[in-house]
């Protein structure tokens, strides 16, 4: 379709007058019986084209109607049987306006077809007040709703509509269905790049098929206060993914390619290592028991889990990330919620007060709460007898007076069998290969976060060499151990030194990203007195050492690489080494 872009100026709005006379005569629009023509474009300041009779073709026959950002491209309220095709429609405040215009008189059997509908501050069609029967199809809109934060097509309150093969691009949104709007019928309509929505659906008994949703910041969803009651088959795509709406079934898994799950009114079924994201919901559960939502991706969504009159639903080992809300909960109680990681959502949890468990107990532990400030100093079923980390906070993460984790996790749950090393503390010194200091000292905090015994090895390397290998480290469940190891460099290389530390994988662990530490500094083997290690021995060096002079280990002056014959204070032996190779260099 081709657009002639020389302007017939319109000093006001055209009117499609009750009796059928155009308003004004001059306008270029030709009339033959009840089919309207435009003869060439339109421009106006205010509302481009207003439709006050019933049974009437407006013919765009390519040309524009264009606005200068305001008012209604095209009114039709309270028409009905009215077909408008074969225009572009662009830049007023909203595209074309079919409602009852606050009188009891439904818009219905209209048909817009064939527009191009660009650059519109708010909605690009919108259905409301009772708005039936009505047919939109074939069109193109892009970049609607974007002044004002609404829906390129926008129905409320209305029923029997058909919204099919349309295609909205870099909208604010595609296609919203309010609350209300029932038994209408959306089908082969392409919804991409939109920055908020595509599809949002929060009336009953609606049909959708063969509708694509991709690239829009959340694809599908269904809206607050709904029914929920809707037939949504596997043929609607999310980032080219099935959507699954379930509704009355029983003993069923959703298979692994869903990109949306919806369940209502259903029971024992499973959701598991699915990879849900831009969604308005990653999983919708409604009036539902005795399911399982296990081991699944949930990212960058609205809600990531919502729940409604739902209970004895075990959430466990999902991985839920950057979603504004990470689990909605509303009139449902006695579920289990444990073992998640909950990581960069700006609210963890929003529900009405009723009880849920938040954890698994002791020693299994709870849920990892990325916004969780606890430590972990003590150990056991009561945190506050038995020192010792364990990987479990110290105090409850508090969700309200009722709902409290006990067993708060302090880094990602990584499966029932899982090790780590939290922490290598090692001195950042000079050590030298003539007998003045050869050792260096570092310390391992190793932790078994898991729920059984583990025996495992630990190998440290200095770059790529192995310096010393502990073997049968025995852990019990939720249990930490510390190692102290001295590195003798005698017959290492001058130069600076990675200290790393890798610990086996025991049977059954699958997250095994805390099993490598890599020390943040380095360990630097150098000339005796070369303090900040750039190969030799100067005045820096010096000065560095008169600033601690007199420091004993344990006092907050006190620096390790000071310390050059490493007997634990930097004293007067220390200067005198570093004097004697004062003007050194490395060669």
């Amino acid at each position: 379709m081709t657009f002639d872009i020389q302007p017939v100026k319109a000093s006001g709005t055209i009117y499609i007058r009750a009796d059928g006379s155009i308003d004004p005569p001059t306008a270029p629009i030709q009339r033959n019986g009840d089919t309207y023509t435009l003869t060439g474009n339109i421009t106006s300041d205010a509302n481009g084209i207003v439709i006050e009779r019933d049974n009437v073709t407006l013919d765009g026959a390519g040309y524009i109607v264009q606005g200068s950002g305001s008012g209604l491209g095209i009114s039709l309220h309270n028409r009905r049987n009215v077909t408008v095709k074969n225009m572009k429609i662009k830049s007023f405040a909203m595209g074309i306006n079919m409602g009852s215009g606050g009188i009891p008189i439904s818009p219905s059997n209209n048909s817009i077809s064939g527009l191009t509908i660009t650059d519109i501050a708010g909605f690009g069609i919108s259905l409301w007040y009772g708005a039936h029967d009505n047919n939109i199809s074939g069109n193109i809109l892009i970049r609607n709703g974007l002044g004002y934060h609404n829906w390129a097509i926008d129905l409320d309150l209305g029923c029997n509509n058909s919204i099919n093969g349309n295609i909205v691009r870099d909208s604010y949104g595609g296609i919203s269905i309010r609350g209300g709007t029932n038994y209408n019928t959306l089908s082969r309509n392409n919804i991409t790049n939109n920055i908020y929505g595509g599809i949002c659906i929060k009336g009953e008994n609606n049909i959708l098929r063969n509708n694509i949703m991709s690239g829009n910041q959340y694809n599908f969803g269904v809206g607050y206060g709904s029914g929920y009651v809707n037939d949504v088959d596997t043929s609607n795509l999310v980032d080219g993914k099935p959507i699954y709406y379930w509704i009355n079934k029983q003993d069923a898994t959703v298979p692994a390619d869903a990109g949306y799950v919806t369940l209502i009114n259903c029971t024992r079924i499973t959701v598991q290592n699915l990879n849900l994201t831009r969604n308005y919901e990653g999983i919708r559960i409604h009036q539902t028991t005795n399911s399982t939502i296990n081991k699944n991706r949930i990212a960058n969504n609205w809600l990531s889990i919502k729940l409604s009159h739902s209970s004895e639903i075990t959430i466990s080992e999902n991985n839920i990330t950057n979603s504004y809300c990470s689990i909605y909960l509303s009139e449902s109680f006695g579920n289990a919620i444990y073992h998640n990681n909950f990581i960069n959502n700006t609210y963890q949890v929003y529900f009405d007060g009723l009880w849920n468990v938040w954890d698994d107990g002791y020693p299994s532990g709870g849920n990892y709460w990325s916004d969780y400030i606890g430590i972990d100093l003590y150990k056991g079923p009561w945190q506050e007898i038995e020192t010792g980390s364990d990987g479990i906070g110290d105090t409850p993460y508090t969700i309200d007076y009722y709902n409290k984790d006990r067993y708060p996790l302090m880094k990602p749950y990584g499966g029932p069998y899982d090790i780590g090393i939290t922490n290598m503390t090692l001195f950042f010194r000079t050590v030298d290969e003539q007998g003045l200091n050869l050792n260096f000292s570092l310390r391992l905090k190793l932790v078994n976060y898991g729920i059984s015994t583990e025996t495992f090895s630990v190998t440290v390397y200095a770059n790529t060499t192995i310096i010393v290998t502990f073997t049968d480290i025995i852990l019990l469940s939720r249990s930490s151990k510390t190692i102290i190891f001295t590195w003798n460099t005698s017959g290492f290389a001058k130069g600076k030194y990675t200290i790393s530390a890798v610990a086996d994988t025991v049977a059954g662990e699958t997250y095994t990203d805390d099993n490598t530490y890599v020390a943040d500094e380095q360990v630097c083997v150098s000339i005796p007195g070369d303090l900040d290690c750039d190969k030799d021995v100067d005045l820096y060096d010096a000065v560095r050492l008169l600033a601690r002079y007199g420091a004993k280990i344990g006092q907050p002056q006190y620096d390790p690489n000071c310390d050059i014959d490493g007997d634990g204070d930097i004293d007067l032996y220390d200067a005198v080494i570093l004097l004697t190779h004062y003007g050194e260099k490395d060669p």
